[in-house]
């Protein structure tokens, strides 16, 4: 693996929404997100590999007012408090999704970041960060 395909992957981000917020989201239209925590699965196989990661905390931070993904509207009004990345040249996101969903059930936004695949969601919602922490952490070791 050389220098380019060592910084890409799969990544989940732990955000951190300390109040109630709703927000109008492309075609999914007006979304809730309640108080609590929230883990997010994206991909980073693109040309600039885990460098996305950095994009997101600029929105998180207010230093990007660029609202290019459905993470882009959460992370402005949310704080990212971890991040787990997953080193690989494989499509994982979709199974790292799937095993969220498995861990969290239906505490997700059908449709939330996975408007390009077959996933009900890519963003899962607790409102305690244990249980968030450890289906983040138990779906990227699952896979």
């Amino acid at each position: 693996m050389n220098k380019k395909e060592a910084n890409r992957g799969a990544y989940v981000l732990i955000l951190q929404l300390k109040d109630d917020k709703t927000a109008v989201i492309g075609a999914l239209g007006e979304c809730h997100f309640r108080r609590g925590f929230y883990a997010y699965v994206g991909s980073a196989l693109g040309p600039s590999g885990f460098n996305r990661i950095l994009r997101h905390i600029r929105v998180s931070n207010g230093n990007n007012k660029v609202r290019k993904w459905h993470i882009d509207y959460l992370s402005s009004v949310s704080t990212i408090i971890e991040i787990y990345k997953v080193f690989t040249r494989e499509r994982l996101e979709c199974a790292i999704a799937t095993s969220m969903l498995n861990d969290l059930g239906t505490s997700s936004i059908r449709g939330f970041g996975s408007s390009d695949c077959k996933c009900r969601s890519h963003l899962y919602y607790s409102k305690k960060l244990a249980e968030i922490e450890k289906a983040a952490i138990t779906s990227t070791c699952r896979i």
